[in-house]
């Protein structure tokens, strides 16, 4: 039970710090990004699964993909 109690509250930073830099990644690309799949996107105010689907929407994997170890670690812990 503490492992999952651990992990779930330490990949908070990381992928809080991924949704928040994820948006300027996308501007450094070469040829840049437009602003509508770049520094307009705010993964923080929606709700993460919602923030998932978004990520997908716009094939941001690495928010994905975080955002969805978010929501797993989350369900461990609600059901320990």
């Amino acid at each position: 039970m503490l492992i999952a109690v651990v992990y779930g509250r330490m990949w908070k930073v990381p992928d809080d710090e991924l949704k928040r830099l994820d948006k300027f990644y996308r501007l450094r690309g070469k040829g840049g990004s437009i602003s509508k799949r770049s520094i307009c996107l705010n993964y923080h105010s929606f709700w993460t699964p919602l923030s998932i689907i978004q990520a997908l929407r716009y094939r941001h994997w690495s928010v994905a993909i975080s955002s969805t170890c978010e929501v797993l670690g989350s369900i461990v812990l609600s059901v320990i």
